[in-house]
């Protein structure tokens, strides 16, 4: 109960850093799009009078604005309904499945920011700063009602990106190649994506399952991806990123509404409070 506690006060400063981090991985989508820079990624620029010109421009502007987090919850409603609507106008007639419509990134961006809209920025952000007079406390915010569906929406939707992964590691699923290899960080990942995703959408174990599959992303980063240098490593390793601070971030928040955790708290409250109730009538007698 102490740790659960503890992490629970960390979370308005995780989501912070998750926050800095995906505003980054999308502020580097806008400088592709719109500046062309790093040079030669992710087919380079596009007209800017254009719709992925808008685009970019969304991009480019609401990724600095989350860095700083600035102007935090209206900036991620646009974010989230601009990767929304690319994700059901460009990547979902190519397919149901995000890992083969090519459209995973833009699902996982659509879903954080929504909660970012909801829950605001945490700790470390510009916003603080204007907001000290409102009394309402970044830990407030993340306790609220809103912040708790949109957090449980994030936990199922990012569930279904990552089993995805597995089914191709594990399963040899969408074309891929069955990695049965157990010597292999690949394969024991696969098992982890396969069999703790089931277990992350219903909201059981999220805590440790986050600190697992957090600590996976950030194993794959550094023995695959990283080598190719800070921009090097994000066409191929973007993935790897957003993942290892989405699940450090619910680490620390748990799984929000919706989750076989909090029935299992409540139980255990109830459980402790019969307790009590029965110790308190022994010593009275």
């Amino acid at each position: 109960m102490a740790l659960k506690t503890s992490l629970t006060k960390a979370a308005p400063v995780v989501l912070s850093i998750a926050r800095i981090v995906v505003g980054f991985l999308v502020l580097w989508h806008g400088l592709i799009k719109i500046f062309g820079f790093p040079e030669g990624q992710l087919g380079g620029t596009v007209p800017v009078m254009s719709l992925m010109g808008l685009t970019g421009l969304i991009e480019l502007i609401g990724g600095a604005l989350m860095m700083l987090g600035l102007f935090t919850r209206p900036a991620a409603a646009v974010i989230f309904l601009d990767m929304t609507i690319s994700y059901l106008v460009l990547n979902l007639p190519q397919g149901f499945w995000s890992i083969k419509n090519d459209g995973e990134a833009a699902m996982l961006y659509a879903v954080f920011f929504l909660f970012v809209a909801t829950a605001g920025a945490g700790t470390l952000a510009v916003d603080r700063i204007f907001n000290r007079k409102s009394g309402v406390s970044p830990a407030a915010q993340l306790a609220s009602p809103a912040a708790g569906v949109t957090l449980a929406i994030m936990r199922i939707f990012v569930a279904f990106m990552f089993i995805q992964h597995g089914l191709q590691k594990y399963m040899g699923a969408f074309g891929s190649r069955a990695d049965h290899n157990w010597g292999t960080i690949r394969a024991w990942g696969g098992v982890m994506e396969f069999y703790l995703s089931p277990l992350f959408a219903a909201g059981l174990f999220v805590r440790p399952i986050s600190f697992l599959l957090s600590g996976e992303m950030a194993t794959a980063y550094f023995t695959r991806w990283a080598s190719a240098g800070p921009w090097g490593s994000l066409p191929r390793g973007e993935a790897s990123i957003y993942f290892c601070y989405v699940y450090l971030f619910m680490f620390t928040a748990g799984g929000g509404s919706w989750a076989l955790d909090n029935v299992l708290s409540r139980k255990r409250a109830q459980a402790s409070s019969s307790v009590k109730l029965e110790e308190a009538g022994v010593s009275r007698a």
